[in-house]
């Protein structure tokens, strides 16, 4: 264990009673602690004797320190070094926010307060350097904590910003129309098939609904299957025909589109294929118009 340094010499004079008391009663004041940040906070429950008393060693050899210099240097000498050292390790144990670890420094303290004083050896300089050093080591915990967590949440935006490219690659790749819309009905994505088919650009169409967007006969083909797909959170496939993707947004000649629409976390997407070539085969026409009538909702 960390501490032993201090349980395996008990007549190292330090000149300072307060000093000499931490370091001949090092293992009764760690054990205090530990029972009481065991007690008061959850995250303690699954750690081992070892791995929650950590650096607090580290903590409390500063404070011996501190103790024997009456204060003095405490933040540029040894006792600061400790005091360092403790609050960058602390700030990275795992399994505790930082409410829980400022908490068990404030039961240390507690704890130190408490040991002295019953010892008849808490006075205000004793107090004072107590205050202090969990000041001290509190700033420098936190400041790692803080350094800690803001390079985590950077690595996790570079992955989900990395997620995010590949997934907008996949959709570009895709060669039908597509179209992703929230709850309301405005659109969040279209691919360039989609921006072809609609007549504009992402930026022409982003915040506005899929209703404003197209002819009015579309509207109400389209409107209800979109709904009952957001109600039902199920999948609906139907054709329609429709003049959309020309210059202007016109064809020289009507269209079939096959449009399946499904559920998605956000709202719902919209998949175009145009079938209107395989309309022209009669052998095939029949069948597939007698598939697309079963598959539309009623």
């Amino acid at each position: 264990m960390p501490h032993s340094r201090y349980s395996d010499s008990k007549l190292f004079d330090h000149g300072n009673p307060a000093a000499n008391f931490l370091h001949e009663n090092f293992e009764s004041v760690l054990t205090s602690w530990e029972g009481r940040v065991r007690a008061y906070l959850p995250a303690a429950g699954d750690k081992s004797q070892e791995e929650l008393i950590d650096s607090v060693p580290f903590f409390m050899h500063g404070l011996i320190e501190a103790l024997s210099l009456n204060g003095e240097e405490m933040e540029t000498g040894e006792a600061g070094h400790a005091f360092r050292k403790h609050g960058v390790q602390r700030a990275a144990l795992s399994g505790f926010s930082l409410h829980q670890i400022i908490s068990e420094y404030f039961i240390l303290r507690d704890v130190l307060f408490e040991s002295l004083e019953k010892a008849g050896l808490l006075g205000s300089r004793e107090r004072d350097i107590i205050l202090r050093s969990v000041d001290f080591g509190l700033k420098e915990c936190c400041s790692e904590f803080s350094h800690i967590r803001l390079t985590e949440s950077r690595a996790l935006l570079m992955q989900m910003e990395r997620a995010h490219a590949r997934d907008l690659n996949m959709l570009e790749s895709i060669n039908d129309p597509f179209a992703a819309f929230d709850f309301e009905g405005r659109f969040t994505y279209l691919n360039d098939a989609a921006e072809r088919v609609f007549s504009c650009t992402r930026s022409d169409v982003l915040e506005r609904t899929l209703w404003d967007v197209l002819p009015e006969h579309l509207v109400s083909e389209l409107r209800e299957p979109c709904e009952k797909v957001l109600r039902e959170r199920q999948t609906a496939e139907f054709a329609v025909a429709t003049t959309l993707g020309g210059a202007s947004g016109a064809l020289a000649e009507t269209r079939v589109l096959s449009l399946k629409v499904y559920p998605s976390r956000d709202g719902f997407c919209l998949l175009m294929h145009d079938v209107t070539e395989e309309r022209l085969h009669p052998a095939t026409s029949r069948s597939i118009a007698r598939e697309l009538s079963s598959k539309r909702p009623h």
